[in-house]
């Protein structure tokens, strides 16, 4: 549906996956679906919606155990610039020191 520029269908196909990641409990796959949202919301200029997903997605790699993973996203993020940006129900996500 990205492809085809019909986002308001992409959107939907990423919440049906994340919702279904969690219904079913598999952590792992509900964090790769955030990340996968993520890169797709900054992919079409939906920074604030993009952190959002990029934080779900830290969570649930670290909550799966997956710290290899946390850090390489946290590297991506800090890369791209965007580790400080803030919504409105989150924290910004946690500065390396």
């Amino acid at each position: 549906f990205f492809c085809n520029n019909n986002f308001d269908r992409a959107k939907l196909y990423y919440e049906k996956a994340i919702s279904s990641a969690k219904d079913h409990k598999f952590v792992h796959e509900e964090a790769l679906a955030c990340e996968l949202a993520a890169y797709f919301y900054m992919e079409i200029g939906e920074t604030e919606k993009a952190v959002q997903y990029f934080w779900l997605a830290h969570q649930k790699y670290h909550e799966w155990g997956a710290f290899g993973k946390c850090e390489s996203l946290f590297r991506f993020l800090v890369s791209a610039n965007i580790t400080t940006e803030v919504s409105e129900d989150k924290e910004p996500l946690p500065q390396r020191k």
